[in-house]
This record gives C-alpha cells, structure tokens and sequence, in this order.
C-alpha cells in the first residue's frame, strides 16, 4: 500500500497481538500516537490497549506492512488525530439490548467486517464517525475496504457505550459468527463444500451443543471423533461418558479419545 500523503490515514494495531510501539517507532522517526485505553477507565490494561498511529511523511512504515498488517486497521478520514482518537474511545464499549456494557472489538480486522455488516448503512455511518473507509491491509484478509459517509458526529471519550445494539443486531452477528465457524471448521476436517457435507456438518454441530459442548474447541474434537467413528459414539460406554455428570468437557473428550482409539468401544 502506498500511503497518499494529501489524504489522513492512521494506523489502528491491536495491542494485545503485537509490541505496537516498538514496530511504530522501529519504521517512523516521528509518528503522532497514542493509546486507546489511555486517560480513560480502562487505563489499566494499558498493556493490550488499542494503538492508534498516524504515520509522519517520511514513514517507512508503509513499506513494512508484513510487520503489522496482520493485526492492523487503515483508517481514512478528514478528522484530527485528538477528533478521531476520541471517537474510536467512544467505542471501546457498546450497549447492548439489556443495557450492559460489551468491549467491542472493532480493531480486530478479523471480526470488523462482520459487525459492520450486521449493521444497516445509516447505523455503519453513526458508527464510524469521521471514517470515511475502514481497510484491512493483510494479505490473507477475507475483507479489503468499507466505505462509509464520514459525515457523522465525532463522539468522544465520555460518550462511551453511546453505541445501541439491538437483539436483530445480536441475531445477525450470531449467525455471521456460526457460518463462519463451519466455514474453518470444514476446511480444518478436510470436507468439501457440497450442500450434503455442508449439511452433516451442520448436525454433527447440533449434536455436539446437545450433549453440552459449547466452545469451538469442544464443538471441533467432538466433531472430528463423530466423523472418524460415527457408530461408535452411538454405544452404551460412549453415551455413558457423555452423561458423566462429574466429567468436565475436556474429560468426557479425553475419555471418548481414548475409548474409541484403543478400542474401549467396539
């Protein structure tokens, strides 16, 4: 990417993946950032906070994406750095339908697109402010731009959690978040896509939440024993260790691994 210097582009780097000041001033002599978390309540956690860059004219930077692109945002935008700053502050929260407050991980460039999208185009527009386009710089990124009005409200700092989500919001998300689970999923156990694969994928999932396995950790080893020995987990030992109401999880999966591998289950 080669950085248009008539326009403002910032860096947004997640730091809880990367030393972003260290990268920052490795590339720049004398870049203009700052932390998120800073100055506000969550300065505790300074460490993993979100570091917004923007890069001065002579930056080298640009020319050393591999060093941050996989866990870093473009931002465009006709703001000052303290206008832009203080509305991405005002984002580290979002509301949501029981009025609880939810970190927002909108400076993942791995999970920005989908809430973007669960949002309509007059919501996306509130929501990114004076952005006029969100980029995501890596190579491998399932997404590359999203445009937006930029003629929206700069909150700032103190508006935190101004952002309403509702239940059709949560909804959307939810369904997003679990396509995209199958998705990786179906690649890490070697299915095709075809509609029938898709399908039994689908069940062996169901069927894994039906016997208490949640996360996507358990949900992928349940799945991938049902695919390897989908008789086996129908006998009485295997249905006995996933009803063990003393066995955690991960118990009941070692438990089944070892059954069904040396032959506990015939």
């Amino acid at each position: 990417m080669i950085a248009d210097k008539q326009t403002h582009l910032f860096l947004l780097l997640d730091g809880a993946k990367l030393n972003a000041p260290r990268i920052t001033y490795q590339h720049d002599d004398a870049p203009w950032a700052d932390w998120l978390y800073r100055g506000t309540r969550h300065e505790t956690a300074l460490d993993v906070s979100p570091y917004l860059v923007k890069p001065s004219a002579d930056s080298r930077l640009w020319a050393n994406q591999t060093d941050w692109a996989e866990n870093g945002l473009v931002l465009k935008t006709n703001a000052t750095p303290e206008e832009l700053i203080g509305h991405l502050r005002s984002l580290i929260s979002v509301r949501l339908p029981s009025g609880q407050l939810s970190y927002c991980r909108f400076y993942s460039n791995t999970r920005l697109h989908q809430f973007l999208y669960a949002l309509t185009e007059a919501e996306r527009s509130l929501f990114s402010g004076p952005i006029t386009q969100w980029q995501n710089p890596s190579a491998t990124a399932a997404w590359q731009s999203i445009a937006t009005e930029g003629e929206a409200e700069a909150k700032s700092a103190e508006d935190e959690g101004w952002f309403q989500l509702t239940e059709e919001h949560i909804g959307v998300l939810n369904r997003t978040q679990a396509e995209a689970f199958l998705t990786k999923l179906g690649r890490h156990l070697g299915l095709d896509t075809s509609p029938a694969s898709s399908a039994q994928l689908g069940r062996l999932v169901h069927h894994a939440q039906e016997h208490g396995f949640h996360s996507e950790k358990d949900v992928a080893r349940y799945t991938e024993l049902a695919l390897r020995h989908p008789q086996k987990l129908n006998e009485e030992v295997c249905i006995a260790v996933l009803k063990d109401p003393q066995a955690t999880n991960s118990q009941k999966l070692n438990q089944l691994d070892h059954l069904l591998a040396y032959g506990g289950a015939r």
